[in-house]
């Protein structure tokens, strides 16, 4: 989606650090994602629907959203559209190995100058009135602010031990109906605002909109003293954590308790991560680094990225027998996904560490399927070579036999699905200029997976 919400209103607030990343959240599997995917889509396109009808209506001065740069020119388009002006106001990186993204003000002729003059001052409170925090949230917005608290922080380690709204933490997603901060769990006026935001939600589409309602009743699991925060449903699950070192504020410490949650294992996990205070809280646990040595970001942004290349590429998989080659293989997750998808495909994956073979074979170890360090260990291609992903940076520096017997595998392959990793794409800066590098062909592209021609 070209335009996102952005979280909260509020234009160029630093509280990257005190949102939901979107790459944290984990897909059950491809087939919950190719189902479910598509409908929360939707339901992003309805909520920016109904925010830009408040806008319109007079009921909140201004908004803000998030938009790819390639497509600022459209988005003012579609904005406009609307009755609408869109703003540009800064641009800047999201997180690491995203693209470019500008901050787009959307307001209404008659309220420009207002919200202009009340933007050009300083007065926190007076901007949070102007994108529609009722008048307690933008009081308790503006004196966290002013004492460097982040304002999602004290949310989540509020003194009352009240469990937050599910609206508030998917609005980082651009899903939820609560668009401010609010400056309690049980503030009146913000319960009214989400009230008003779903209402119009329902008047533009009706099915989409009762989902949007749905959305709120998410059990979310927390702790009052960590800044852990998760929203578990039968499709995925969405993590929040705020690391150590981010402003602890609030207003009465010993009414904090951790709240236990009812799955005893995610209690085990809270108690686990509390004492140590840690910022990398996967570390702590002793959980698998796979994700570090691919590197990406986070196990979050890993299993998003695969997640995303099966259901890019989903109609190639299904039906039939035949081969699925990865390279890198890792310990094996792509491949597990891959056989949820479709059980008659054999597995062939090949990764230079002995130690993730080792842990593929344990994950897949169906006798049809293999993993291999040295590419000429491959079989011989007696089956047809269905699609190939591959990540092209190893391949960048690998002038070897064995590299030149994989990109012969590869080339055996109907289809070759390249991907990048965050790592490649900040060494690189893009996927195109990193499969260049690795002296493939790219036939398609976009920003992180792309197909490609592979000659022997």
């Amino acid at each position: 989606m070209m335009i996102t919400l952005s979280w909260p209103r509020l234009p160029g607030d630093p509280v990257e650090s005190g949102v939901i990343d979107p790459d944290r959240i984990g897909w059950a599997g491809p087939k919950e994602q190719s189902l479910q995917a598509p409908r929360l889509e939707r339901l992003r396109g309805l909520a920016l629907s109904a925010e830009m009808a408040l806008v319109a209506a007079g009921a909140i001065d201004a908004t803000t959203v998030n938009v790819a740069l390639d497509h600022l020119a459209d988005a003012v388009a579609l904005v406009a559209a609307a009755g609408l002006e869109a703003v540009p106001l800064s641009a800047r990186r999201l997180g690491q190995g995203e693209d470019a993204r500008c901050t787009v003000l959307i307001t209404t002729s008659r309220a420009r100058s207002f919200v202009s003059a009340v933007l050009a001052g300083s007065d926190v409170e007076a901007i949070s009135r102007c994108f529609g925090f009722p008048v307690c949230c933008a009081r308790a917005f503006a004196a966290r602010r002013a004492a460097g608290a982040d304002p999602m922080l004290a949310m989540l380690t509020n003194a009352h031990g009240q469990v937050p709204d599910a609206h508030l933490l998917l609005s980082a997603l651009g899903l939820g109906a609560l668009r401010h901060v609010p400056c309690a769990a049980d503030c009146a006026p913000t319960r009214e605002a989400i009230d008003r935001f779903i209402d119009t939600a329902l008047s533009i589409d009706r099915e989409a909109g009762d989902w949007l309602d749905r959305l709120g009743a998410w059990p979310v699991t927390w702790s009052s003293t960590g800044g852990i925060a998760e929203i578990s449903t039968p499709y995925f699950r969405y993590h929040h954590f705020v690391g150590a070192g981010t402003c602890e504020v609030v207003a009465n410490p010993r009414a904090s308790r951790p709240v236990v949650p009812r799955d005893p294992r995610y209690a085990e996990v809270i108690q686990r991560l509390l004492p140590s205070r840690s910022a990398e809280p996967l570390k702590a646990l002793g959980l698998s680094q796979e994700w570090e040595r691919a590197g990406f970001d986070s196990p979050y942004a890993h299993r998003a990225r695969y997640a995303g290349l099966l259901w890019q590429w989903s109609a190639a998989l299904r039906g039939g027998a035949g081969d699925v080659l990865h390279y890198p293989c890792g310990d094996g997750l792509l491949g597990e996904m891959v056989a949820e998808i479709n059980p008659r495909l054999r597995f062939l994956g090949v990764d230079d560490a002995p130690a993730a073979i080792t842990l593929a074979r344990a994950r897949l170890p169906g006798p049809q399927h293999r993993f291999v360090i040295d590419p000429r260990d491959l079989p011989d291609g007696e089956t047809e070579g269905r699609l190939a992903f591959v990540d092209p940076e190893p391949l960048v520096s690998r002038a070897d036999q064995g590299g030149a017997t994989l990109r012969a595998a590869l080339a055996r392959h109907r289809l070759v699905a390249l991907y990048a990793s965050d790592r490649a794409l900040r060494r690189f800066g893009s996927l195109a200029a990193l499969a260049q590098a690795a002296g493939l062909q790219i036939e398609a592209t976009d920003a992180t997976t792309c197909s490609a021609r592979v000659t022997a």
